[in-house]
């Protein structure tokens, strides 16, 4: 198990078109700690690697992925490299969250594409 740990100060800068992996995972935590989302999903697409966000209707109970950004100089396989599971911390401000990620292939049939799951528990405030 590998343990990610990310400390925000201030925002990110927003991802260039040539932001390495570590900067768009980065990027795209603080977007979800501000934005108090819980689960996060990386997934490589023939558009690059997009992130999305978890996003539940309370009026209808409906639940889907909505798409935050795409970063087409992510093409390929990114994600492959990572660990198939682990954990950590997000820190912004007072407030933490515990983070848990999974990473697996979408089909077996050769080099599939690959999608990450992060999830964001925050922590109890003491």
């Amino acid at each position: 198990m590998e343990n990610l740990h990310f400390v925000f100060a201030a925002s990110p800068a927003l991802p260039t078109a040539v932001s390495p992996l570590s900067e768009v995972i980065a990027w795209s935590l603080w977007r979800a700690t501000q934005a108090n989302v819980r689960d996060l999903l990386f997934e490589e697409s023939e558009r690059g690697l997009c992130v999305k966000h978890f996003v539940e209707e309370k009026i209808t109970s409906r639940c889907s992925y909505v798409e935050v950004a795409c970063f087409p100089h992510l093409r390929g396989a990114p994600l492959h490299d990572l660990p198939s599971k682990g954990g950590g911390t997000a820190i912004s401000g007072a407030s933490r969250w515990r983070l848990r990620f999974w990473t697996g292939q979408k089909s077996e049939n050769g080099p599939a594409p690959a999608c990450t799951l992060v999830q964001l528990v925050p922590f109890a405030e003491v």
